[in-house]
This record gives structure tokens, C-alpha cells and sequence, in this order.
């Protein structure tokens, strides 16, 4: 991701992510490579030398971060699609899949180049 990207990004979420966090542009770092790569706990310790728990409280305050200051540009799926449930019957307690695959992702016709 781009250092103005994640600026952006950052710009938009650092309301919803609590004062009392120090390094609070760490949070949104840690739950960005969390959803990017599908990262442990265990590996994310090494990767930014935090302890487990920290890792865990980032994750959980940037993904509340991210979908609150993007609220209005994520639309959830309001059902999961037939053919999922027979193959994965968990599939409707997923966190999200951004991927394209398993949710549609479209974007808008004013925001394409």
C-alpha cells in the first residue's frame, strides 16, 4: 500500500481508534496485514514486537475503525449466496472475504478511472 494511501485511510479512521492508544497509526498497520496476508497472532508478535494481546486489541479497534469510517462505502451482503452454504456451512459467521470471490466487489462508476 502507498504511504499516501495509507494516510488517507489512516486520516479516516483515527477518530473511531481511542486516545488512550500510544501508537495509534500501529493499529490500523497491524489489522491492514492482518486482512492483507490472513496473519496469525503468533506471526504478527514477531512482525511488529508486540505481545499477543496487543495484537489482538489492534486488530479488533482497527476493523471497527476501518468499517466505521467507511461505512458508507461498504455495503455488507445482506444473504449468503445458496451455493456457499452447501460447501460452507460456517461461511455466514465469516468476518468478511474482500476478495472479490466469495463477496462481489464493484466500484462505483464515479470513483472508476
Amino acid at each position: 500500500m502507498e504511504k499516501q494511501v495509507y494516510d488517507l485511510l489512516y486520516d479516516a479512521c483515527e477518530a473511531f481508534i481511542p486516545l488512550k492508544i500510544a501508537y495509534r497509526r500501529e493499529v490500523l498497520a497491524v489489522t491492514l496485514d492482518w486482512l492483507g496476508r490472513a496473519a496469525t497472532c503468533r506471526d504478527q508478535e514477531t512482525k511488529f514486537t508486540l505481545v499477543y494481546s496487543t495484537v489482538h486489541c489492534y486488530r479488533r479497534v482497527g476493523l471497527y475503525a476501518i468499517i466505521q469510517a467507511l461505512a458508507g462505502s461498504i455495503q455488507m451482503p445482506t444473504k449468503v449466496p445458496a451455493e456457499f452454504v452447501s460447501v460452507f456451512p460456517y461461511f455466514d459467521r465469516a468476518l468478511a472475504a474482500i476478495d472479490g470471490v466469495h463477496v462481489p466487489v464493484m466500484v462505483a462508476a464515479e470513483d472508476a478511472e
